[in-house]
């Protein structure tokens, strides 16, 4: 199998974020900062920041845009219901 193919495989394989992981995609999603969602969450902020790290890494992204791009491509963020919330505080 050649680098490309592998490549290929590796980006078809299907991204599994834990629950805690989700939390913080969400919340983070939502527009708050490492600190407000480590007191979302009441957890510190480090603990916030090693959950990033680990869901840049499954999504194979660099920093949150990026990880909030491809979470919605992969349907693991709902768009809709971000939307939906910023409607009803106007």
């Amino acid at each position: 199998m050649s680098l490309e193919q592998k490549s290929e495989t590796r980006d078809n394989l299907p991204v599994k974020l834990t629950k805690r992981e989700l939390e913080v995609l969400t919340l983070v999603s939502e527009g708050k900062s490492s600190r407000e969602v480590a007191a979302a969450l009441v957890c510190s902020k480090r603990t916030v920041d090693f959950h990033l790290a680990r869901i840049y890494e499954k999504l194979r992204v660099s920093n949150r845009v990026q990880a909030m791009r491809r979470a919605v491509l992969l349907g693991l963020v709902d768009v809709g219901v971000i939307s939906r919330d910023d409607n009803e505080e106007e």
